[in-house]
């Protein structure tokens, strides 16, 4: 089996931890209203005459903000499930990645500045004829590639805009191109867009999950052995110096914590404090 320098980005508590983050995100929706009713309620309780005009305000402000959080919650979780949907691709095609032969090396999920953007790359290979550049796709649906800009996916009677693998997978190139000039100079490295659900024909190497392993070993075939088994490990730690650390963009955005706050645990925080001066 080949030797995995880089592992798949969630798997074991990672992996885990998506999805429990997952359905606390689907929990909260409900949970928002939940809460209002009770704001609405417990002020009718006779030790609370006192403060019920304050709290039954901040019950009324808490329904528009469930209103708000709620809106917020599903574009959230739509945004996980879209990127949930590519880990999971990510995460099969490193299984059948870890089955090449002994001697080749893989890394998954790898951020590599080249002196210019990260570029964010799925898999990289490194096989005794070269470098293979690797970008996964999960798309479910019918494909309609385009030269230039964006792709789309069509289903269930909806369209919409997905990032271009062609033009993702180039730029992936490139940056290793960049770099195996210091590293590797005159080395091969060709890309491929790995799809493991719908798939589609681009000028670009294209291929389905099922065929990777098949594709890879023939590619390498074709080609002549420059590297031995120590000079591919020494390369793959070479990648691995160029690593920096990246997170997923809905991860990088603080609105959504920013929202939280606001909607759900501000009236939360604010309604237990009159509720607590109330019982003193």
């Amino acid at each position: 089996m080949a030797k995995i320098y880089h592992k798949h980005r969630y798997h074991g508590a990672k992996l885990l931890g998506r999805k429990v983050l997952r359905k606390l995100v689907s929990g909260s929706k409900p949970l928002v209203f939940v809460l209002s009713g009770v704001y609405l309620m417990l002020p009718w309780l006779r030790q609370m005459a006192p403060q019920r005009p304050v709290l039954l305000g901040i019950a009324v402000l808490s329904i528009p903000c469930a209103l708000v959080w709620r809106a917020q919650a599903r574009k959230l979780a739509a945004a996980m499930d879209i990127m949930a949907a590519g880990h999971d691709g990510e995460g099969r095609v490193a299984k059948l990645l870890a089955k090449l032969p002994r001697g080749w090396v893989v890394l998954n999920n790898l951020a590599l500045r080249a002196g210019g953007p990260i570029a964010q790359i799925d898999h990289l290979v490194i096989s005794p004829s070269g470098v293979f550049v690797l970008e996964t796709k999960a798309q479910k649906g019918r494909i309609i590639p385009c030269s230039k800009g964006n792709w789309q996916v069509e289903r269930r009677g909806r369209i919409r805009n997905i990032a271009n693998p062609v033009e993702q997978n180039r730029a992936q190139v490139k940056a290793c191109q960049l770099l195996l000039e210091r590293l590797k100079p005159g080395l091969d490295c060709r890309g491929i867009v790995v799809m493991t659900e719908a798939i589609a024909v681009a000028d670009w190497p294209i291929v389905a999950a099922s065929d990777l392993c098949q594709r890879l070993l023939a590619e390498n075939a074709s080609r002549k052995p420059v590297l031995c088994k120590d000079e591919i490990r020494n390369l793959a730690k070479g990648f691995m110096t160029f690593q920096v650390a990246g997170k997923a963009h809905w991860q990088k955005e603080n609105r959504y914590l920013l929202s939280f706050v606001l909607t759900a645990v501000l009236p939360l925080f604010l309604f237990t404090a009159v509720m607590l001066l109330a019982l003193k």
